[in-house]
């Protein structure tokens, strides 16, 4: 009885089930196979990708009473439907059953995107489970982990990315001046000139990167996207063995982007054709690999415990978010803005200002 009242205080998202669809085209045979294949009492009918109306038991018979054979298109037998969004409670979901005397009601979010179906069997079952985001974003932050599912975000707030921007940037030219004068001091060798000069900003920040708290922040990111990816409890025990490597890695983007405009932009190779074409095949066969090496090496280091127990804080504010969404299938753009991009961008451009305010000021004679 208390199990069963827990239940439904909980999202019906953590209830609901996923089902086939048909299509308006599709024959009332299919129809009929699914209903009888164990769906919750309806099945969805969808066109162009939208639902647009569901098949019943009692619809299918009421199109066999007028006439339609099996092969007759399923549209003859959709009827309307009642709908509740992911974050209704469970008993929101049982009441409205009660007064619709519908056997299912299709759960849709704010967008109208169809998520799945609940019937009283749902709430009553074992079913009830957290919902997990097929995929997680992060970022690692001066002050903690940043996590974002697409329509939700958790963890480190929107200025600690803006000072990820900025700690980034001014670490950049930081590592800039230093190699400058470091090109200097090596002027006489020629070849070691140029390798600083070519390679010395890149190096110098990598190694700042790797001496900063941050790395360790970025790992703890990397363990705790793994362990919410692959429905892992997170509990320090199991997260703490998760991969410190993630293929999804802004690192990875930036072997990638690094490598192709290095080769593309050479004069190693004349042909322009050809240059291009080395540059795709090369990224494409290291970019990641070359990735993987630099997070274990470089960006990412095994994280202490107070790093590792802030991102598992974040991943589970992340995953009570996620339970609570009202776009649980967010668009393109919601998911870049909660991507933290924009306020990384943001970060940078504000900390390059500052700068050249104060080089201005001072009467510094330097180019930014």
């Amino acid at each position: 009885m208390v199990g069963s009242s827990l239940r439904l205080t909980r999202p019906v998202f953590e209830a609901m089930r996923a089902v086939a669809t048909l299509h308006g085209e599709d024959s009332l045979r299919r129809a009929a196979g699914l209903l009888s294949d164990g769906h919750p009492g309806l099945v969805p009918v969808l066109d162009g990708g939208r639902i647009c109306g569901v098949v019943t038991e009692a619809s299918l018979a009421r199109a066999m009473a007028e006439g339609f054979d099996a092969d007759a298109p399923v549209r003859v037998a959709a009827q309307t439907f009642r709908s509740v969004p992911p974050y209704a409670s469970g008993a929101e979901v049982l009441r409205t059953l009660v007064e619709s005397g519908e056997p299912a009601l299709v759960v849709l979010d704010d967008a109208g995107s169809l998520l799945g179906v609940v019937s009283a069997s749902d709430l009553l079952g074992w079913g009830w489970r957290p919902p997990t985001p097929p995929v997680v974003g992060g970022m690692a932050t001066p002050v903690g982990v940043y996590l974002t599912a697409g329509s939700v975000r958790a963890g480190a707030p929107g200025w600690a990315l803006a000072l990820t921007g900025a700690v980034l940037f001014l670490l950049y030219v930081s590592a800039t001046l230093v190699a400058t004068w470091l090109h200097g001091l090596f002027g006489a060798v020629g070849w070691m000139q140029q390798a600083v000069a070519a390679l010395g900003p890149t190096v110098l920040f990598l190694l700042g990167l790797r001496l900063l708290p941050i790395a360790g922040i970025h790992g703890a990111e990397h363990k705790v996207v793994h362990a919410i990816e692959r429905g892992e409890e997170l509990v320090p025990s199991v997260v703490a063995r998760m991969p410190r490597v993630h293929p999804r890695c802004g690192t990875n983007v930036a072997v990638g982007a690094t490598l192709f405009l290095g080769i593309a932009t050479s004069r190693a190779i004349p042909d322009e054709s050809l240059r291009l074409i080395v540059a795709a095949v090369v990224t494409m066969l290291f970019w990641r690999r070359i990735g993987e090496v630099l997070q274990r090496c470089v960006t990412t280091r095994e994280p202490n415990r107070k790093q590792l127990e802030g991102a598992i804080q974040a991943g589970r504010q992340l995953l009570e978010n996620y339970r609570w969404s009202r776009i649980a299938a967010p668009g393109l753009w919601l998911r870049l803005r909660n991507s933290g991009l924009f306020h990384v961008m943001a970060g940078s451009l504000a900390a390059y200002g500052l700068l050249v305010a104060f080089a201005w000021l001072a009467g510094w004679p330097i180019l930014l």
